[in-house]
């Protein structure tokens, strides 16, 4: 559908149809899966969530030694809005196998009507890193395989940490944003892992 049309669409629509429209996104309940790999950022993410909706942080940040979530954390940011936390990968082979199985388990399971619980999976990248060998395998051999099939473009993938992303260089702090360089190489960063994920899937 064009733009054209959906404005079309939206103009014939009448205020209470409107209205009710929004109240149903509202009523939605949506489950999000955040994953990645440990120290990435997934906890500050969904503080950074909760803090945006005036509320206190809710998750609690681990260190660069010891991962504060071992297992998956249900968070309730709003009423229909549910963010589930999972163990971040990369600490050791025996752990990773032990967190991708939680992972799996939260992606079979099911709502009270049957359907699958988890509507997006968001898996956060550290934008300071080269090596997203990690990522690609959880894509690879645990989140795509438990997909169901109509449900493959419910995987979100964001970037964190970009302002590091040239080790704080072209950032600009008074104004919180990248300059046109580090844009430029988010855009690279982001080919880069879409080459990537597409070689891993295929």
């Amino acid at each position: 559908m064009n733009n054209n049309s959906t404005t079309d669409i939206l103009n014939s629509l009448s205020n209470e149809q409107l209205k009710r429209i929004k109240e149903r996104i509202r009523s939605t309940q949506i489950n999000v899966l955040l994953v990645g790999g440990t120290g990435v950022g997934k906890s500050s993410t969904i503080n950074a969530l909760f803090q945006s909706e005036g509320k206190e942080e809710a998750a609690n940040i681990g260190d660069s030694t010891r991962p504060e979530t071992m297992e998956i954390t249900k968070y309730e940011l709003n009423d229909n809005l549910t963010i589930w936390d999972s163990p971040g990968l990369g600490d050791s082979p025996e752990k990773d196998a032990e967190h991708s199985r939680k992972i799996i388990e939260a992606l079979h399971k099911k709502d009270a009507h049957g359907k699958p619980l988890i509507d997006l999976v968001f898996l956060i990248l550290d934008a300071n890193s080269r090596d997203y060998g990690s990522a690609y395998e959880l894509i690879k051999n645990v989140i795509t395989p438990n997909l169901h099939t109509d449900d493959h473009d419910r995987l979100l993938i964001g970037l964190n940490q970009a302002d590091q992303a040239m080790k704080g260089y072209h950032w600009i702090k008074n104004e919180n944003r990248p300059d046109e360089k580090l844009i430029e190489r988010l855009d690279e960063l982001v080919l880069t892992v879409k080459d990537r994920i597409k070689e891993s899937t295929d």
